[in-house]
């Protein structure tokens, strides 16, 4: 694999333990070679590509894949993940906050040391209902259990607000005012191939 480079969001260079707010690049591997090359790093003249940026401290990269501007939270809403017991576990990614969500045993999370940020391009929502079809296989896998069961993004819209979390055995589990919502109707986040 490649050295990984360390960069501010603006694109300069920075010293390391300059600051207690990191953002590091560094190359992760992504499901469909379409969408990026092996290791999830930038093809320059791609359609479409998948970089997870490493991240702390409520950080957001100014190009991070934001979840929808169009709701009513009043700020926007990005997507990351973090890696909690062997499991890597997509959720929203709150400015300031870090990345909150639920386990695939229900448990709530919210962590803010380290996480990483969904950035690239080509992304789009997809309406499914998995009671009816499967999981597309141009959907962004963000995750996996610690028995290698994939884990993708979904999204769904409650009293006007866009809540993110993850697709995991054919159902969209989400934190909503701490409890945890499980929805067999919902968005699934995927990449142009």
């Amino acid at each position: 694999m490649g050295a990984t480079v360390s960069k501010l969001a603006g694109g300069k260079k920075k010293r390391k333990n300059e600051e207690k707010k990191k953002c590091e690049e560094i190359p992760v591997p992504v499901p469909r070679a379409s969408c990026s090359n092996r290791y999830g790093t930038t093809a320059k003249k791609a359609a479409s590509y998948v970089i997870w940026i490493v991240c702390s401290n409520g950080f957001v990269p100014d190009n991070a894949f934001t979840i929808d501007d169009d709701d009513s939270l009043g700020y926007p809403a990005y997507i990351g993940i973090v890696t909690l017991k062997r499991d890597v576990l997509p959720g929203m990614l709150l400015p300031e906050v870090g990345v909150v969500g639920v386990t695939p045993s229900g448990s709530l999370f919210t962590a803010k040391k380290e996480y990483k940020a969904l950035t690239g391009k080509g992304f789009f929502w997809r309406a499914i209902d998995t009671t009816k079809r499967d999981v597309p296989t141009f959907a962004v896998q963000a995750g996996k259990t610690r028995s290698k069961k994939k884990l993708y993004v979904g999204r769904t819209e409650i009293e006007d607000v866009k809540y993110v979390g993850m697709v995991h055995k054919k159902e969209l589990i989400v934190r909503y005012k701490e409890q945890v919502l499980r929805l067999t109707t919902f968005d699934i986040l995927c990449c142009f191939s």
